[in-house]
């Protein structure tokens, strides 16, 4: 008997807000940079941040972006502010965001690709079959024969 729940580990992405640390489920917050009505986020953060010219409208709109789905404040000097992010903060946000995307997307194509091959262990093919490798819906391996027989279905 189990005398303690077991915990499901969430993915959670942390950041600081100017003020404190905050948590926010990834997926809501790539959706919502995704549906923003005002902001095509991948176009106006690399318009908004060109070395050669920016286009101060669309930093504008990602900056405002980023303020609503983060909920975090800009912080621009000479207000009487006491705390929020600059501007190079803010776009620190966004990039250390994408990278936590990029390697939750990695760890799981890296887990599916392990279960993947793990599949094709459990039924193994005898050498006398020189056919290609069935779909694993279109074969079904039995524990008396240790075989694999095409064409079943459960």
């Amino acid at each position: 008997m189990r005398l303690w729940k077991k915990k499901i580990r969430r993915d959670i992405f942390a950041y600081w807000d100017g003020a404190r640390n905050r948590s926010i489920d990834p997926l809501i917050a790539f959706e919502a940079m995704e549906t923003h009505q005002q902001c095509d986020w991948e176009r106006d953060a690399e318009d908004g941040n060109a070395d050669d010219k920016p286009d101060y409208e669309s930093r504008h709109r990602f900056l405002q972006m980023m303020c609503d789905v983060f909920d975090v404040t800009l912080y621009l000097e000479g207000e009487k502010k006491e705390n929020g992010l600059t501007v190079d903060e803010i776009y620190t946000l966004f990039y250390m965001f994408l990278h936590y995307m990029t390697q939750r997307k990695k760890k799981r194509d890296d887990s599916q690709t392990k279960s993947q091959r793990s599949d094709s262990k459990s039924c193994p093919k005898s050498s006398a079959e020189s056919q290609p490798t069935p779909k694993s819906s279109d074969s079904v391996c039995t524990d008396e024969e240790s075989t694999c027989e095409e064409g079943q279905s459960s």
